[in-house]
Parts: C-alpha cells; sequence; structure tokens
C-alpha cells in the first residue's frame, strides 16, 4: 500500500480495488484519523473542502468532549461535596435534639 504522500493523481489506491484519484481536489481521508493506517477499508476519497469540514468538526467534537469531562468531574466533586454537607447536617440535628 502506498503511504498517502505517493497516492498521486490517477494512482490506484489499494490493490485491485478501481479506487482513483482522478482530480486535484480530491483527497484520501483516513476514517480512524490514523494517517498510517492505510487499509483500503479505512480510506476514503472525498473533495477537499469536505475534508476540511470534517477536520473542522472532529476538533470541534475533540474540544467539546473534553469540557464535557470536565464538567462531569465537576459535577461528581459536586454531588460528593453535597453528600458530606448533609452528613455533617445529620450531626448537627442530632445534637440538637
Amino acid at each position: 500500500m502506498p503511504e498517502i504522500g505517493e497516492i498521486r493523481k490517477g494512482k490506484e489506491i489499494g490493490k485491485g480495488n478501481g479506487k482513483f484519484i482522478w482530480h486535484a481536489w480530491e483527497l484520501v481521508h483516513h476514517k480512524n484519523h490514523i494517517r498510517d493506517d492505510n487499509k483500503i477499508e479505512n480510506l476514503e476519497l472525498i473533495q477537499e473542502m469536505q475534508h476540511n469540514q470534517l477536520t473542522i468538526l472532529g476538533n470541534k467534537i475533540s474540544k467539546q468532549s473534553k469540557q464535557l469531562e470536565e464538567l462531569r468531574k465537576g459535577i461528581k466533586l459536586l454531588q460528593w461535596q453535597n453528600t458530606e454537607l448533609l452528613k455533617r447536617l445529620e450531626v448537627i440535628c442530632l445534637l440538637l435534639i
């Protein structure tokens, strides 16, 4: 399998699969985003504009996934703090009775 840098206009992508790059605006997209995984089932021929959009969306999703994970950690901390405060409140209430 040729490296992506070796794939040129009119060259076949993979062996015997009949997929070719014909136009300068066509790009090979790695579906799993691993650039050196050149298995044919991981490659997709797309237009440059589509590839740019996929890249932008992928970056946004990655950033938002990290933000979501941070928010989940914050929620867990708040839940723990709430539980601890409720325990202390119960103790105080028992002492007041």
